[in-house]
């Protein structure tokens, strides 16, 4: 039986007598050494933009093109009918012997330009009318090459041994030719390959999927619109910040003076530059860090020279929970600045405690009782990483009339990351609809090894998947200066850059971001990869490792000690008892 590829016969095909053909060629024993390739497409045809051939039969030295016409055939004024048994017809000016004749010679001279003029191989080719006694004589062809109804009760081989012996007669000059390899002939002709996809096109896909969803995120600032104060719940992924800017964007075109605050310095960066967008006045939109804020109004107050003199010698945590927030009211009532028409606040886990609420209250009209406010928070995994949410302040929120909008749709993360991110932290990490590629572990010996996979990683991404350096950010648990990449004395791609308020607002090009999980929380990148990490135990590790996963939209590889691939395999499969 001849070797059929591909080995089915399309459906689309719609020629009863090309289906006929092809069984009969599949199931002929005496065919056992050829392969036939159906439905031959020539890009690169003589006459035509694109020529096909129904049937190309390659043996050990002959390569035979056919036509096969159905139904019946007639040829009036040198034009060619062809009529199906359906009634169809069909009209040519070229016949099926200069059809499959311009076709054989475009596919010889294209053999010929790939693998040489010395190849072997007898070409010919013949026309098969399976449906009719074919008796017209003609000098424009032979009846040796032709199959009819009269050949139909006779083995298909017994053709096919007519054909190339009549093509041989009239090529004598290959019987000394050397024969190259029939499986050289084939792969070249239709060869199986498999070439994936680039990482960067598959990671570009899901951005554009996860774009689609996004806009559904916007429906649920319309559902709440007419509510003065509001709190929107959602885990990391579900469009906090998203809806965020999107608000204080409705709010200036509502001419509302509106003050968006959030935790993270970086953060505040990329909100200070979003706001920068929608009002380049700064007339009704001021975004900040919190902490930024109330040092800027502090400053402004003249009264940064007692705040240096209150800090000096005290715990970071004392400054910025308590002598910040109290200097500041100090500083917004002696400055009488303008009261904001509304507040938003990003990262609420970060802020919901009493004093940043008492100072937030006396730069808002109507205080939080009255006032315009919203608050986007993810009380769940992220409030752990800097442990300053607070249960009562919350609840004292929403005793304030504050309707709660439960956010659970993920729009930033795939599938494959939000599972993962939940196997490893224990935090859900909301509903996602969009598939990508699979999250991909690295255990590691040590330090050293885990700096030189990352190196090796990092190069391979930009190198030979075609990530922009921009579009990847590598986190660690640690801090910058005690990661694995900068502290082993591994040599580091000279393309890497901290993120800094100044880096982080837009992408630059061709550099590589790193920084600490904690500074990095509320941003997100294209690739992740997450380095250092030690940990599955506890609250803190657990949110830290959380936040890290969460902030790959794409594709997200994950750097650990080897010792923790037990621990790893025990929280996958209490996972899997879960789900089920």
């Amino acid at each position: 039986m001849a070797k059929m590829i591909p080995p089915f016969i399309n459906p689309d095909v719609k020629s009863g007598a090309e289906r006929r053909i092809f069984e009969l060629l599949r199931d002929s024993e005496e065919l056992s050494s050829y392969t036939c390739l159906h439905s031959f497409g020539l890009s690169r045809h003589s006459r035509k933009r694109q020529g096909e051939v129904d049937f190309v039969l390659v043996g050990n030295g002959s390569i035979i093109c056919f036509e096969v016409k159905g139904g019946r055939v007639t040829r009036k004024d040198g034009i060619w009918l062809f009529k199906d048994r359906y009634g169809q017809e069909n009209k040519k000016t070229e016949g099926p012997f200069a059809q499959v004749s311009t076709a054989m010679f475009s596919l010889k001279n294209d053999l010929e330009a790939r693998l040489g003029k010395n190849h072997g191989y007898l070409f010919g080719y013949g026309v098969i009318f399976p449906d009719i006694e074919f008796s017209t004589e003609s000098p424009e062809w032979d009846k040796s090459i032709v199959y009819d109804l009269r050949d139909v009760n006779q083995q298909i081989h017994k053709y096919i041994e007519r054909v190339i012996s009549y093509w041989r007669q009239k090529t004598p000059q290959l019987r000394n030719a050397e024969l190259l390899p029939k499986s050289e002939v084939v792969n070249y002709l239709r060869g199986d390959f498999d070439i994936a996809t680039l990482l960067w096109s598959d990671v570009t896909k899901v951005g554009d999927e996860i774009a689609y969803f996004t806009n559904e995120q916007y429906r649920a600032l319309d559902q709440m619109d007419e509510n003065p104060r509001l709190i929107f719940e959602g885990a990391a992924g579900t469009g906090k910040t998203l809806l965020a800017v999107e608000k204080a964007r409705r709010n200036y075109h509502n001419k509302q003076r509106t003050l968006l605050l959030c935790f993270n310095r970086l953060l505040g960066a990329r909100l200070r530059h979003e706001a920068a967008l929608i009002d380049p006045s700064g007339n009704y939109l001021h975004a900040d860090s919190i902490h930024k804020y109330f040092s800027w109004v502090i400053s402004n107050a003249g009264l940064k020279t007692q705040l240096d003199r209150q800090s000096a010698g005290k715990k970071s945590q004392e400054v910025y929970n308590e002598i910040l927030p109290s200097l500041f009211i100090t500083a917004a009532e002696k400055s009488s600045m303008e009261k904001f028409d509304s507040v938003i606040i990003d990262e609420g886990q970060d802020l919901l405690n009493e004093s940043y609420l008492l100072a937030i209250e006396c730069v808002l009209k109507g205080g939080l009782k009255n006032g315009y406010w919203t608050v986007f928070l993810d009380p769940g995994g992220q409030a752990k990483l800097f442990n300053r949410y607070s249960l009562e302040a919350y609840q004292d929120l929403k005793s304030l009339g504050a309707p709660v909008y439960k956010l659970d749709l993920n729009v930033r993360n795939t599938l494959q990351i939000a599972t993962q991110a939940s196997i490893v932290s224990g935090f859900p990490a909301g509903n996602t609809r969009v598939e990508g590629p699979k999250v991909e572990y690295k255990l590691c010996n040590d330090p050293v090894d885990m700096a030189l996979k990352t190196v090796e990683l990092i190069n391979k991404l930009v190198t030979e998947e075609s990530i922009p350096p921009s579009s990847i950010t590598v986190l660690s648990s640690r801090s910058v200066g005690s990661m694995s990449l900068f502290s082993t004395g591994v040599k580091v791609p000279r393309s890497m850059v901290e993120a800094t308020e100044n880096s982080i607002v837009e992408k630059i090009t061709g550099k590589i971001y790193y920084s600490s999980v904690q500074s990095y929380k509320g941003l997100e990148n294209d690739v992740i990869i997450f380095t250092d990490l030690d940990s599955f135990d506890g609250d803190f590790s657990e949110s830290v490792n959380y936040v890290a996963m969460t902030r790959a939209k794409g594709k997200l590889y994950v750097f650990m000690d080897k010792k923790l691939n037990g621990k790893y395999q025990e929280r996958v499969k209490s996972f899997t008892n879960i789900k089920i």
